[in-house]
Order: C-alpha cells, then structure tokens, then sequence
C-alpha cells in the first residue's frame, strides 16, 4: 500500500483543479459530481516486481483530479499497458472506498505476475520464415540453427532484461545483452556483445529473391559491441541513444568474384562505428496487439564516424501507426514504413536490405525480398475479435501458467509497397515499383506475449498460398 498525499492535500488539489478548470473553460461548470480524486493506490500480488516500475505503467498517479468521463478508459488502458508489459499474464484495476461526497476514492491494482526465466534450447529457422524454408529450400535441415539461450525478462524486479545466446547449426552465434531502463529515475543503459559466422551466404539477389553461395569453412563473420542510454519520461514516450561498433569479414575470395560489391569495392573487410538515436510515442490500447490508438517513431542513423574509411551513410527511417476501434470487437489498423538514405553513396549489397527481411514484411510477399537504399510500405487491415477469455491450464505447471489468457482474432490484410534500388536492380522486377499484396489471416496471442498467425497472401501478378508467422512479446 502506497501513501503519498494526505486527505486534505488530496481535497486542496481537487479546489485547484475546479478553479484552473473554470479559468481555462469559463463556459463550462465542473461540479464534484464530474470528476475524482485519487486518495491512494494499493498494489496486490507484487512478489518481484518493484512498486514503482507498475506505478510507471499507469495512466493515472496518487493524488491526480480524473473526470469521470475518463476513468474508465484509463483504467482500461492500464490493465491493457500491464498485460502487455511482459511482467503480469493478468492486470486487474478497481475502485474502492469511493467518497461521493468528498470526491474520493482509492484505486486497487491486481496483477498475476509472468514467468520471467526463459532457459530454453534454440531450435529455429535460418531463413527469413518458414515458408521461405519450407518452399524454397525443401525443408532442409542444414538451414536449422541449435543452441541454448537464458532470457531474464525481470532479472532484479526493475523490468530489466537479461539474455545469454550460444548457438551452432546453420549460423553460428554468441550473444549477450542486458538492459536496465531505470537506472535513475527516467533514465536507464543498455549493453549488447554478437558474434556470429556462417558457411553460407546469399551474395546477391535475382529474381526478387536471395542467391547463396556455400563452403565447408568459415566464410562470413560478423562482430558487434554497442552501449546505449535509454529515457522514458513518461508510460508513452521512449528515446534511445546506441554508440555501436560492427566489424564485417569474408574468409572467401570467391565472394568478391562473385559479387565486386558484397562489401563494397572488392572489400574483403568493413569495419564502422554508428550512432543512432530515436524517439517513440506509444498509445496505443494493448501495445503487444493494439485495437486503438497511435504509435509513431523516428529514427536518425549515421553510419561511419571518421575513424574507419569504409562506410559513410545516414539513414532516416519513421514510422506510424493508428488503430481504431469500431466496436466492442471490429477494429481497423494503419501502418507505414519509411527508410531514406540521405547521402548518395553506393551501397555494399550486405547493406541493401529493404521490404522482406526483419519485421518488414509484406502480406502475400513472403518469398520475396525488395531490396533498397529507400523503401516505403504501407500495412492496412480490418480485424475481428473472435475470442478474448481466460482459461484453466494443468495444475502442476507452474502458477504463472495456471491461467492462460487466449485472444483471437480475424483479420484482412491490403499492403502496398515501394522500394527504390538503384544499384542491384537488375534481375529485380519487383523493384522500383509500386506492389501490392492482400489476403485473410488469423492471429491468436496466448498468455499475453506470445503471437501466432496464418495468413492467406496473394499478390497483384497472382500468386497465393498459406504462410506462417509467430513472435514472441520480448
């Protein structure tokens, strides 16, 4: 239980309320039946988690003057914020000891908190998806990657997260990676070590789709060192600033035969620092499967700062989002993409990458990759919630797992992309212009972090079929 304010402060800020209320709105009378104050919040369950990183995710502080017309959302909004934090599988806010004379009242947060150690083996797909696995490559078991991987998402209760990757197989990694958001007060540091290598490679792309090239040895190593400050004023605004530093080898010359331009130039070797920074706004209802909503990002990137000669580029990526529910169960989502190169310079095909790889993807494009120096994508749906329910698990799992939440939904997709390549477009037909793809899928998202989608893609020329997709909430 938490006590900040006492009664009579609490009383002396709701008169102040009313009075800045009647400055700034002289046609309107607030009288105490249109609004509350919150006298104190009371925190149940907590049993890792510390106090204050739960009291950062609510839309509302001990002591705030809320219209009645808004608690409720807001009340909504944090339960939802909670959940999809990745520290509680349930989040439950209610009123108590509700004062209507003095326009009081106390606020009850119940939460259920998640399973925060992951040890688990690796077993997952090299390539891009599994349809990519499954329809290109013929279900081949070279392209697996094994290993074991530790993920603490709560490591000291401060919603600092912790990782520990050893991996073989297709491609070869270690990795450690620790993030501490509140370090003090709003601000927090974030620290990343990878190595990685592989026997494969694609060296180029035809056809819209990547060309590989294999040895028995060694042939392409990556490292990368990064430090971070994170800041997070407020439950809806992040900003990041990353010093990193890459080093990128091949140990074949038949890569330059192949492809001059691998890394640029006939290198063999790029070395770079980077600095990136970037400011994100979420409000979105829900953030892990928002219904409404906005969230935007801005993102500036200056590869090569002076020290190495091999790479100078300035990337300028923004992004946005917006949900909107139509009814208890019918909502429609809007997302874009954009990335600009602002300098001119041509670009090593390892950093060519556009429309197909990471988390830019394009319904009914799955098998594709549209690479470019700029690319613009723009994801449209209209989904339907079937089901939002809790359900009782076997009683020898763990607590954490005695309840699992179960949403689903149905969804229908219309995508359109751009990507501008100027330097590898030959072959590309897909490439430097306009695509669209469309299709039904559905996406079911159990315990709160984790999402599973079948998808239906088609594109303008076509083609069709089923696809798979599944993440994980961190």
């Amino acid at each position: 239980m938490i006590h900040l304010v006492k009664s009579g402060t609490v009383r002396f800020l709701g008169i102040l309320f009313l009075f800045v209320c009647g400055f700034l709105f002289p046609g309107k009378v607030f009288s105490q039946s249109d609004y509350v104050v919150i006298r104190q919040i009371n925190l149940d369950n907590l049993i890792k988690t510390h106090t204050s990183v739960v009291l950062r995710e609510l839309e509302f502080n001990q002591g705030d003057t809320i219209l009645l017309i808004e608690l409720g959302y807001k009340i909504q909004k944090s339960e939802k914020r909670l959940e999809s934090s990745n520290l509680f599988t349930l989040a439950e806010i209610n009123i108590k000891n509700w004062d209507t004379q003095l326009s009081l009242c106390d606020i009850e947060v119940t939460v259920m908190e998640n399973w925060y150690i992951y040890p688990y083996p690796i077993m997952e797909l090299a390539d891009r998806n599994f349809d990519v696995w499954r329809k290109e490559q013929n279900y081949d078991l070279k392209r697996l990657n094994y290993g074991v991987a530790l993920t603490h998402l709560n490591f000291t209760g401060r919603k600092d997260i912790f990782k520990l990757k050893i991996q073989a197989g297709y491609t070869r990694k270690m990795e450690v990676y620790y993030e501490y958001p509140y370090l003090w007060g709003e601000w927090g540091l974030t620290g990343q070590w990878l190595y990685t290598d592989n026997a494969e490679v694609p060296y180029i792309t035809f056809n819209n789709k990547p060309v590989f090239y294999r040895n028995e040895n060694l042939l392409l190593s990556v490292s990368r060192a990064n430090v971070g400050i994170l800041r997070r004023p407020d439950s809806r605004f992040f900003q990041s600033f990353k010093w990193e530093y890459q080093d990128i080898k091949t140990h074949d010359p038949k890569i330059q035969e192949l492809n001059p331009h691998f890394l640029g130039e006939n290198r063999n070797r790029i070395q770079y620092f980077f600095l990136d920074a970037s400011v994100r706004y979420d409000n979105t209802l829900y953030p892990l499967y928002p219904v409404s909503g906005i969230r935007w990002e801005a993102n500036i990137r200056k590869e090569g700062l002076g020290i190495f000669k091999d790479v100078n580029n300035t990337w300028l990526h923004l992004g946005s989002e917006f949900y909107y529910s139509l009814s208890e169960r019918w909502s429609f989502g809007h997302r874009i993409n954009m990335r600009l190169q602002l300098q001119n310079n041509p670009l090593p095909y390892i950093l060519n990458a556009g429309i197909g790889t990471g988390t830019q993807n394009m319904t009914g494009y799955q098998l594709y990759v549209l690479d470019g120096r700029d690319f613009i994508l723009s994801r449209n749906n209209v989904r339907f919630k079937c089901l939002d329910k809790n359900f009782k698990t076997l009683h020898f799992l763990p607590s954490q797992f005695n309840i699992m939440n179960v949403k689903l939904f149905l969804r229908m997709n219309a995508d359109i992309g751009f990507s501008n390549d100027p330097f590898f477009r030959e072959g590309n037909p897909l490439s430097n212009s306009p695509q669209l793809g469309y299709g039904p899928a559905a996406d079911g998202v159990f315990y709160n972090n984790f999402v599973f989608s079948v998808i239906y893609g088609m594109t303008q020329f076509g083609e069709k079929g089923f696809f798979f997709e599944g993440s994980l909430g961190f």
